[in-house]
């Protein structure tokens, strides 16, 4: 969306959707989760809960996150929460319940995702990897 371009106001409109039954996927979705996406995505959701959302249009027609529903419904998680946008606000996930450990590591995985497109459940092999650049980085660092 340009900045000068702002999205119409949402007619007044209560949604109906209350579990994953009530979400339709998009026919023409282009990706397509493989079998260790979706368990990568499982192994998230029960580590950390349900922490992100997903887009879904008035009819219920996901828009964004096919995996994270159908990894959903793998785990159990059939509650959906319809929160109403317009596009003109930012929509804010309050994530309770959270360890302190818990809320760094989704920090540090959200920010390792939005760089390199790596899931939040990987992030134990993240973890080891950082350590294993910073000893070696370490090393060139010294001239070893």
């Amino acid at each position: 969306m340009s900045r000068t371009a702002k999205p119409k106001p949402a007619a007044e409109h209560r949604s109906t959707i209350e579990t994953l039954a009530d979400l339709k996927p998009d026919p023409m979705n282009a990706r397509r989760h493989g079998e260790r996406n979706v368990a990568m995505l499982e192994r998230s959701l029960e580590q950390y809960g349900a922490a992100r959302s997903i887009v879904v249009d008035e009819e219920g027609q996901i828009i964004a996150g096919h995996g994270v529903v159908e990894a959903a419904a793998n785990v159990g998680i059939e509650k959906v929460r319809p929160v109403e946008a317009d596009g003109n606000e930012i929509i804010a996930v309050v994530r309770r319940g959270l360890t302190k450990k818990q809320k760094a590591e989704l920090a540090i995985a959200a920010m390792v995702w939005a760089l390199l497109g790596i899931p939040i459940s990987s992030f134990g092999k993240v973890q080891k990897l950082l350590k294993t650049l910073e000893a070696r980085s370490e090393i060139v660092v010294k001239g070893e």
